[in-house]
């Protein structure tokens, strides 16, 4: 690279003359004849270095920040990635943690799609914006609960892209909500909780067998029994540990747990079963796929395009 950089300082001198008529030009290299040294000079670019890397087709800004709630969702999105074989390129999709649905999802959604505006262009039909950046979508995958609830996804969804035509106004830019609304895709789980969406109330309970040194003397029937009393009450699976359940052949309510199940441990107990699930899922059309599944996909051809 510094003898790169030395021979483009020696032939920009040259060129300065040259444009002072002091010596000849530098002779033309004709592209279709073959590799030539003068093909690989150093490019002067004035813009950004974010600009210029999006016009090389390299930027290191993520085409999708995909946000999970958990800690479950955080650690089978790559598994998934992978079984699914996608090109493992981190300006695809980025995974973002929230950590539960009542963070400040406007703020980070601002931070994550808000376009970064350079200057006005046109074309012989139109007027547009150059970015500095490439655009990014902002989906949210989560628990259908909190400002994710059916009676509230939409005004969450509206406020979203409010504000980021808010922050487009700071920049002097005034666009159409339907173009701001292909930024942001929320997405919630069919049922109260990712864990009740993806598994069986049998395979929940195994998995929380695997991974719990007691299940505070529950046997397994005792936990599918308890799994599907809250899923019933389309309550979240910490409920489980939290507050027991209501046993009716006793009338007693069995307790919170001396101790709660790992949710990271329980997910890597869980994939095995979800891993089953994709490759039945590739191999037949009539088995159905995965939820979880279906938002990587989403997230992965949104990325493309």
């Amino acid at each position: 690279m510094d003898l790169r950089v030395t021979a483009e300082i020696l032939l920009r001198f040259y060129e300065d003359l040259a444009g002072r008529g002091l010596v000849e030009a530098l002779p033309e290299i004709d592209p279709r004849s073959g590799w030539h040294p003068m093909h690989d000079r150093l490019s002067f670019r004035q813009n950004t270095l974010d600009q210029n890397l999006m016009d090389l087709g390299i930027s290191p800004h993520p085409r999708v920040v995909l946000a999970i709630e958990g800690d479950t969702e955080e650690i089978h999105v790559p598994k998934i990635w992978k079984a699914l074989e996608y090109s493992d390129t981190p300006e695809l999709v980025r995974v973002l943690n929230l950590g539960g649905t009542d963070r400040d999802i406007q703020k980070l959604a601002v931070l994550a799609a808000a376009p970064l505006v350079s200057h006005k262009g046109t074309d012989s039909t139109r007027e547009f914006w150059w970015l500095i950046k490439p655009p990014t979508c902002f989906m949210v995958a989560a628990d259908p609960e909190a400002q994710f609830a059916p009676g509230e996804i939409r005004k969450t969804r509206d406020n979203i892209i409010e504000q980021i035509g808010n922050a487009l106004k700071a920049q002097k830019v005034k666009v159409d909500d339907a173009e701001i609304q292909t930024l942001v895709d929320l997405y919630t789980w069919t049922q109260s909780c990712y864990e009740f969406a993806h598994f069986t109330d049998e395979e929940l309970a195994d998995g929380i067998i695997a991974v719990h040194p007691t299940c505070n003397g529950w046997s397994r029937d005792d936990l599918i029994s308890a799994l599907a009393y809250w899923r019933n009450l389309k309550k979240d699976i910490k409920e489980v540990w939290k507050r027991g359940t209501w046993d009716p052949q006793a009338s007693r309510v069995n307790g919170k747990w001396s101790s709660a199940v790992s949710k990271t441990r329980l997910a890597e107990a869980l994939w095995p079963a979800l891993e089953q699930k994709i490759r039945l899922a590739m191999i037949d059309e009539a088995v159905p796929v995965p939820e979880i599944v279906k938002v990587v996909q989403r997230a992965y051809y949104k990325a493309q395009s």
